[in-house]
């Protein structure tokens, strides 16, 4: 499985906080910003215990990318690939990694952001859903409440 990538668009550029602000949130999340295999990243974890995950960002004027990514252990410290965040392999940091990642991009579209990928359906009038930042359901634009947790939703 290929790594996580989601791209943001925005109509008035990337608000000079946002890069920042995230840098702060991974850092506190215990991420260490570093070059690994030619690549700027956020890596947490030695890889001993449990696989290190992986969150790269990159910011342009008017696009945000994410991607996310675990690596796959043939043995305990014996990475031979990279795997997503969606699917049965590493479901437990998966799924913590996944938990940050939606944070990150509940950060973006509510700094206007917008996921390119539904920026034709946000163009013709549809609602942009919202995800949780408890638990990384999706809800609608409108919701004040996660449907899946009932977490007050931060617009």
């Amino acid at each position: 499985m290929s790594r996580y990538h989601r791209e943001f668009r925005f109509a008035n550029g990337v608000h000079e906080l946002l890069m920042p602000d995230i840098h702060k949130y991974l850092l506190s999340e215990g991420y260490e910003y570093r070059d690994f295999d030619g690549e700027q990243v956020y890596k947490k974890g030695s890889g001993w215990v449990s696989a290190p995950t992986f969150v790269k960002i990159q910011a342009s004027k008017t696009v945000i990318i994410i991607e996310a990514w675990i690596k796959t252990a043939l043995l305990p410290g014996v990475y031979v690939g990279e795997s997503g965040i969606d699917g049965f392999y590493g479901a437990a940091p998966k799924g913590i990694l996944a938990n940050r990642v939606r944070h990150i991009e509940q950060m973006i579209t509510n700094n206007g952001g917008v996921d390119a990928a539904n920026a034709t359906a946000a163009a013709v009038g549809e609602k942009k859903n919202v995800f949780c930042t408890k638990c990384g359901a999706k809800n609608d634009a409108d919701a004040k409440f996660c449907v899946k947790c009932g977490e007050k939703l931060v617009k």
